[in-house]
């Protein structure tokens, strides 16, 4: 499992957070919503 977690972490969630403003974390929670796909925290929560 952590493998896979390392893998999302790198794959999918940081090229997408690289360059977004820290201090916006409502937007930032919506993306993390988004790229997880499921039901939030489905997805990514369960590693």
């Amino acid at each position: 499992k952590a493998k896979i977690a390392v893998n999302n972490v790198n794959k999918i969630i940081a090229p997408k957070l690289k360059g977004k403003n820290p201090i916006k974390q409502k937007e930032i929670d919506n993306l993390m919503i988004k790229l997880d796909g499921t039901k939030p925290g489905r997805y990514f929560g369960k590693f």
